[in-house]
Order: C-alpha cells, then sequence, then structure tokens
C-alpha cells in the first residue's frame, strides 16, 4: 500500500462537454477498486459534494467606449457563454439583461429581459428601440447578465459605453445650394435630455 497525496486526472473537467449537466449537487465518492463494487460507506474518504454551474466566457456588445444614440434603432447586446442543460430539471439556465447608469441599480433593459434564453455559446439579444431610455445623457452606462439561479455569483459586465441624444441636421438638406444671405439652420434631435446646442460650420 502506498500512503501520500495524490493527483488523479479523470478527464472531465473545465471546459465541460454541452452534453454535461448543470447542477449543485454532484458527488465524490472514492472506494477501494475491487469486485464486486464495495457498498456505499466503505469509502477510502468522506464523500465530497461539488457544483458545476454554466459560465460566461466573454463580452462582444456594446464594445467599451461604444456611443449608442436613442431613438436610433433597434440594439444587439451580444456575449459568449459556457452552459449545458440543469440536471435537476432538464432545462437551460436562464439569464437577465439589465443595465445601469453611473453606478446606479441595475435595471432591466426590457419587461421581458429577465428568464432570457441562454446557449452554449454565441447569444444576443435585440434591445428594442422603445425600450432605449430617452431621459439618460452619459458616458457611464454599463450592462450586465447574470444566470438567475446564481444572480451575485456568475454573471458579466460590459465596459462603459455612452447612451446620446442624437442630432439630425434637416435644413440644409446635404449638398444643397444656398444663396447668400439669412437662412434658418433647421435641426430635430432624439431623446429628452437635450436642451442647448453648439453651432459650427
Amino acid at each position: 500500500t502506498v500512503s501520500g497525496t495524490f493527483n488523479y486526472a479523470t478527464g472531465w473537467a473545465p471546459p465541460y462537454d454541452a452534453d454535461d449537466f448543470v447542477s449543485e449537487n454532484y458527488t465524490l465518492r472514492l472506494r477501494p477498486n475491487a469486485n464486486p463494487v464495495p457498498p456505499v460507506g466503505t469509502e477510502l474518504s468522506p464523500t465530497i459534494v461539488f457544483k458545476v454551474r454554466p459560465k460566461f466566457t466573454s463580452w462582444v456588445s456594446p464594445t467599451p467606449g461604444a456611443i449608442w444614440y436613442c431613438g436610433d434603432g433597434a440594439r444587439n447586446i451580444q456575449w459568449t457563454s459556457r452552459s449545458a442543460l440543469k440536471a435537476s430539471t432538464g432545462l437551460k439556465p436562464k439569464v437577465s439583461v439589465k443595465y445601469n447608469v453611473n453606478g446606479g441599480l441595475y435595471t432591466p433593459v426590457t419587461p421581458s429581459s429577465t428568464g432570457v434564453d441562454n446557449e452554449n455559446g454565441d447569444n444576443t439579444f435585440v434591445w428594442p428601440e422603445a425600450n432605449i431610455p430617452t431621459d439618460v445623457r452619459d458616458a457611464r452606462v454599463r450592462i450586465k447578465v447574470s444566470f438567475d439561479d446564481y444572480p451575485n455569483d456568475v454573471f458579466i459586465t460590459s465596459e462603459e459605453f455612452a447612451l446620446y441624444p442624437k442630432v439630425n441636421i434637416t435644413s440644409p438638406a446635404n449638398n444643397e445650394a444656398v444663396s447668400v444671405g439669412a437662412y434658418n439652420l433647421k435641426w430635430n434631435f432624439t431623446g429628452t435630455t437635450l436642451d442647448k446646442v453648439r453651432l459650427y460650420f
């Protein structure tokens, strides 16, 4: 008999295959290599309980320092993850998608952005234009995606990006010929936070 501390590679280690299960109740038991198999209770060491959870592997969009304009169409929130079916239900773990401004509380990006399906690999959640806030003018916005089963333990956040109103010049039109003399410049803007603008030519 050899005594001491041993390491054994099982071949079942991160990154887990998609066929593996997510569970909070995996157990590890060491027993003598005998035939027939020794009964439970004759372990060489106490049974160890461990957990296998999904994880996020990368953040894709928005990119650091990106500028998103309200009223400028829907936006794709994108990330990648490593996940599998839950052993308890046979279903995929779901996630929530939230945002905050300047370190404030995280708020769901839409009323339906909790309990969102999450795939093993690439993921995209569409932030509809109607749900992108129009009252934000800040370059310190972050988005957070977290697994609903472990919201404080397994999550990923974007780097800071900007949400701004967008100014559109309506007159003169592009390449329009303007006569010498007084001319009325016209523009409109999205959002509710713009009260003054600067004019350059």
